[in-house]
């Protein structure tokens, strides 16, 4: 009957407490940031196919990532996740510019395989470069931490136990050619 208060410190307890912290924050900023995402691509695309369409390829890159990195890593660390979420925006990024020119090229062809194929072919390139360039600037992270290490053995060894830049590096530029296998 609060006759006795028991206080918990250690570098342990505060990892933890900052763990649930940084899992709040992440689930108040979806609490707000998804419903006013599908609001405003409602009100820029006016259809409710363009809220599936363009949240899909983030969410399945985002699933693959994590799936990924939990087979190599057990785990990512809280510094990844954040560039995780970063890169989702990214892999939005991706889905809105083909969803765009998707509904521009069937408004204007109104065949719904060509104006698909159309849209693929006019923004792939653009979109393909800007990924590629950005997982190679990630993955150079990894390598980064792995210089000196000349055999793949070591390279392999490195990969599977990368911490810090290297995990960050690893996790992120796998995360980018995920979303843009979904995309």
């Amino acid at each position: 009957r609060n006759l006795i208060t028991i206080g918990l410190s250690g570098s342990v307890v505060d990892t933890a407490r900052n763990i649930n912290d940084v899992r709040e924050d992440f689930r108040t900023i979806a609490t707000i940031t998804v419903p006013l995402l599908a609001l405003l691509l409602l009100l820029v695309f006016r259809k409710l196919e363009a809220v599936v369409f363009v949240l899909l390829p983030p969410i399945v890159g985002a699933v693959w990532t994590l799936g990924l990195a939990t087979l190599l890593f057990g785990g990512i660390s809280a510094v990844t996740a954040v560039f995780i979420a970063v890169v989702g925006a990214l892999g939005l990024q991706f889905a809105i510019h083909l969803y765009h020119r998707f509904t521009l090229e069937l408004y204007r062809t109104r065949f719904y395989y060509r104006a698909l194929r159309h849209s693929y072919v006019e923004t792939a390139r653009g979109i393909f470069s800007s990924a590629i360039a950005l997982a190679i600037i990630f993955f150079s992270l990894f390598v980064g931490s792995t210089w000196g290490s000349y055999n793949i053995g070591d390279w392999v060894r490195s990969a599977r136990d990368a911490q810090g830049l290297g995990q960050l590096g690893l996790v992120v530029g796998i995360c980018i050619l995920c979303n843009l296998a979904a995309a």
